[in-house]
């Protein structure tokens, strides 16, 4: 039976842990995922000179900022070609730069670190995706290089996080790669493990096998598939009656128990 432990876009994090785990003979697989995040939010899109005279006052009011940053973007590309990371950089230094410095070091940040910027790189974030929006409307190709002429009236796309006239909803949907570590549960039964989970799944297994002395029928075992683990400042409440049957074939096919109709018990060595 396959517990996944952890997934992470950081393959040597899980390199780590995978190492260790083999160390106390646990069988362990990484595999490549593909990982995927879907938002959704509503765009208002079209002329420059026509959301400028949009009947909702802040959609008009962004337009106008928006004119401002296609005078910037023109002198941006006024030498031609540009560094995608170069042209994020200086866009969002008229607005946001510290947002963005505190963007790119998002991943080395801690938890608390990340709450404290939330609102600002959600400002940050909302930039970007409007400025990709502007460049793919406007037929720029976009690379590590970003080539293209901005038009006499662009076409500028505004996000909202709600509906409004003339607005249409847009499902974003990106795709990323990423790491899953899974380990083998019977490899590590009675041994020393640092995951919790794969602990109190252990745990369970244990009370399953050790009730298996006293009951031997699949369905007033099942019962024994949860419990309380009482720790030194907290409760925590263990549930595997879903994963039960799996357990029992796990159990089965480690020639650990006998199973015949609804009847288990110990197989004797």
């Amino acid at each position: 039976m396959w517990l996944k432990l952890l997934t992470s876009e950081d393959k040597e994090k899980l390199i780590e842990v995978a190492s260790s785990l083999r160390q106390i003979g646990a069988k362990v697989e990484l595999r490549e995922v593909v990982e995927w995040e879907r938002e959704e939010k509503f765009v208002v899109s079209g002329k420059l000179s026509e959301l400028k005279k949009h009947k909702d006052v802040k959609i008009a009011e962004r337009a106008e900022e928006w004119e401002k940053r296609i005078e910037f973007l023109r002198e941006i590309f006024a030498k031609g070609e540009v560094r995608y990371e170069e042209l994020v950089e200086k866009f969002l230094s008229r607005e946001n730069l510290e947002g963005y410095e505190s963007l790119k070091k998002l991943l080395n940040s801690n938890f608390e670190d990340f709450v404290d910027k939330a609102e600002k790189l959600l400002r940050v974030n909302l930039l970007i995706d409007e400025l990709e929006f502007f460049l793919q409307r406007n037929r720029f190709e976009v690379g590590e290089v970003v080539k293209g002429e901005i038009p006499e009236d662009p076409e500028i796309s505004i996000l909202a996080e709600h509906q409004i006239e003339g607005s249409k909803k847009l499902v974003m949907v990106n795709y990323f790669p990423s790491w899953e570590l899974a380990v083998d549960v019977m490899s590590v039964l009675g041994k020393e493990v640092n995951s919790r989970e794969l602990k109190f799944l252990e745990i369970m297994i244990s009370n399953i096998l050790f009730n298996l002395e006293k009951v031997n029928d699949m369905d007033k075992l099942r019962e024994f598939s949860k419990g309380i683990v009482e720790e030194e400042n907290e409760e925590i409440l263990i549930n595997c009656e879903e994963i039960f049957d799996l357990i029992v074939k796990s159990l089965e096919k480690s020639r650990i128990v006998r199973v015949s109709g609804k009847k288990i018990k110990i197989r004797e060595r």
